[in-house]
């Protein structure tokens, strides 16, 4: 059977036939009838073709979304158990601690400094 490409040349080959007076109208009005329904039959199915491919790639987003969700809870639940040790590790007093093969420790971190007004800041401060 032929694709898409071949029915649409085909019938503008007859359509310039027929208007040139090379094949009688109720040839021109057969073979029309066939390749119309060929060609129907062609863009019905690109038509479910295309319906496919948009399911498909709504499928894959909602897909791409479950899994950030699933990324999501799993990174907050990651830092929930940090914050968990960190907790007990402070409430009985340890900095450090072996366990295995893995060791946890509170490390210290830079103070941090929250600016209102930059204005009170003195320039010679700000480095480009």
């Amino acid at each position: 059977m032929p694709n898409l490409y071949e029915l649409t040349d085909e019938i503008q080959s007859l359509q310039s036939a027929f208007e040139s007076g090379e094949i009688p109208e109720d040839a021109f009005n057969d073979t029309l009838e066939g390749l119309q329904m060929g060609f129907d039959q062609k863009v019905e199915n690109i038509c479910k073709w295309i319906m496919n491919l948009k399911a498909d790639a709504a499928a894959h987003k909602a897909e791409k979304e479950r899994q950030a969700a699933i990324e999501k809870s799993t990174n907050n639940q990651e830092d929930r158990l940090k914050s968990y040790l960190q907790s007990a590790l402070i409430s009985t007093g340890q900095q450090k601690i072996k366990v295995g093969t893995f060791t946890a420790s509170i490390a210290k971190s830079p103070a941090a400094l929250k600016v209102y007004d930059e204005s009170l800041v003195p320039k010679s401060y700000f480095v480009p």
